[in-house]
Formats: C-alpha cells, structure tokens, sequence
C-alpha cells in the first residue's frame, strides 16, 4: 500500500471526492482517504483545521503503518531561507533539522535508536523528479515548532547551518516515519519566503497555492504509481 501525507492546498484534490475512511490507532481515530489503491492523509485533518503543533503525528504515522503501507510521499508547503528553493518553486529533500522541541517517538518505553543518516529514499526521490522536473534538488527542511512564524534571527541561523526551506511538520513526520521503517520520499513548495530573507514576507493568492499544491500532488501520484 502507498500513500500521500498531504497538507496546505492538498484539500482541493479530487481524492477529497471519495468518502472519507478512519481506522483507529492507540493514540487516537485518524481519518483517511484511498482511491486507485492509494491513501491519502491530510496531516491537519479536512478542512485544515488541525495546526501544526497540535497535530497527532504518532496516531497518524500508525495508521499509515496500520494500513500496510510501506511508500509514502510528503508534501510540503515552506518558506524559503536559500536561492536554492526560491519562493514559487518546487524542492525534494534529502536532509532535515528538527527544531520542533516535540518529544515525539514510538520509543519512549524501550531504548530503540533509529538511523535517519539516509531519511528520505533515494529511489522513491528520484521517481519525483522525474515527474517534477523543475524541483532542485538535495533540499535541507528545518521544522520548528510554530504556529507562530520564525524570527529573523532564526532563519538566518537556519542559514547558516544549512537549511534551504523551512517548515512546521516535516521534522516531526519523517523521524516518525523512519521509526516504522517506511519509505518516504519529501516534496516542498515555497509559498513565501523566511522572515528577513527579503524586505517584505509575500505570499501567493489561494488560487496560487492550490495550483502549486496540485503541481506536486500529481507529481506524488505518478512517482507512487510508477
């Protein structure tokens, strides 16, 4: 089984068409959409009414685990801190930084170290850009905690220390992810650019974003498919 974890934009999919599913995990309900054998999970719940920071990663990463799926594609909607991402463009990742401060695992009982040195599949990565050509690629993500913008101060140490685009959730996700043993591959679209990387914080109109969001859905869903 593969899936999408969808987020900003992703609810105006035509998956959003099919009736709506939920399995239950020990962490709670979490509601699911599947067509053509693939699932998709809005990370904030229909309507985007979850924020980030309130978000039930581990029910949500159980479920997929849950559900028999071992392939997911992330999306992600970021600012950018680099010229790599540069704000209406489109980025895979290969690397990450938590700055969440979420104390978030399926380890907390029992000592289990897992290896993120590789997070994002290699394979699964390749498959996205081939059908998002344009997307640069070796993308670092920061996740903070929000749901509160990053500071000036943050985002040109984030800068420095390497990150090109930065986020809310991914951090999260992805070491949960990884914990279970799924294979993910990461795709951002920037929506604006980082505090203080340039003079004024633009963002895009909703027709933008939805445009932007469905660009890289699709690209997930071919990735996934072929």
């Amino acid at each position: 089984m593969k899936a999408i974890i969808g987020g900003t934009g992703i609810d105006k999919s035509e998956y959003f068409e099919a009736q709506a599913k939920t399995v239950s995990t020990p962490f709670g309900d979490v509601e699911y959409m599947e067509k053509d054998g693939i699932i998709l999970l809005p990370r904030h719940s229909k309507g985007h009414s979850v924020p980030p920071h309130r978000i039930n990663y581990l029910a949500n990463i159980e479920a997929l685990s849950k559900l028999g799926v071992d392939s997911v594609v992330a999306i992600y909607a970021v600012g950018s801190i680099t010229e790599k991402v540069p704000f209406l463009s489109y980025g895979i990742l290969s690397d990450y930084m938590d700055f969440s401060g979420r104390n978030i695992t399926f380890f907390s009982e029992r000592v289990k170290h897992t290896d993120v040195s590789n997070p994002y599949d290699r394979e699964l990565s390749k498959k996205l850009k081939k059908y998002l050509p344009e997307a640069a690629e070796d993308v670092v993500y920061v996740c903070t905690n929000g749901p509160r913008f990053e500071t000036k101060a943050e985002v040109r140490a984030y800068g420095m220390l390497g990150g090109d685009v930065v986020g809310m959730t991914g951090g999260t996700e992805i070491t949960l992810l990884r914990e279970k043993g799924i294979r993910t591959a990461g795709v951002v679209y920037s929506i604006n650019w980082g505090t203080g990387v340039r003079k004024d914080i633009e963002f895009p109109s909703d027709e933008k974003v939805e445009e932007m969001s469905l660009v890289v859905f699709n690209a997930a869903l071919s990735a996934l498919k072929d």
